[in-house]
């Protein structure tokens, strides 16, 4: 069993850059797992597509009908947010160094993963990448980093 960001979940059902790296990931583990809040984080991310442009109403309509299908035959294991996993969040904060930038969804992915006995968390996101040390997860991101747009024309 695999435990998945938000962003990874996203890459799953919408192409985007890392789609297929992360979609072999998912097809060859014997399950996933993600914090309950994350089906939400999910719509909201799919709707900030339709917002900026890049998918039109049908497609994300299509997307959530595949996903609300997907979550009701079980194919995500959805992890709850209890009171020892909303505990373990804070408490973390509390010794959080200084210069760590952590967003609450995050921290409640990432002490949700420590709960339920994950070593690993998947994403791309640097922050939580970078903040899982804190919850003694290792952070990891099978996404090659996408090359440099120059802004010069060039032939």
């Amino acid at each position: 069993m695999i435990y998945l960001d938000t962003c990874y979940i996203l890459k799953c059902y919408l192409t985007e850059h890392g789609s297929p790296e992360v979609r072999e990931l998912v097809s060859e583990a014997d399950g996933v797992a993600s914090a309950a809040h994350a089906r939400v984080e999910f719509v909201a991310a799919v709707h900030r597509h339709l917002r900026e442009g890049r998918i039109t109403q049908n497609e994300m309509d299509g997307v959530l009908q595949v996903f609300d299908k997907d979550c009701d035959e079980g194919y995500w294991q959805w992890l709850p947010l209890t009171d020892a996993v909303m505990s373990l969040a804070r408490a973390t904060f509390r010794t959080l160094p200084r210069g760590v930038f952590l967003r609450t969804g995050d921290a409640l992915h990432l002490a949700c993963a420590q709960h339920d006995g994950f070593t690993e968390v998947f994403s791309s996101d640097r922050h939580l990448l970078r903040a899982s040390v804190a919850f003694g997860i290792i952070g990891k991101n099978v996404i090659p980093e996408a090359p440099a747009r120059s802004s010069l024309n060039t032939p």
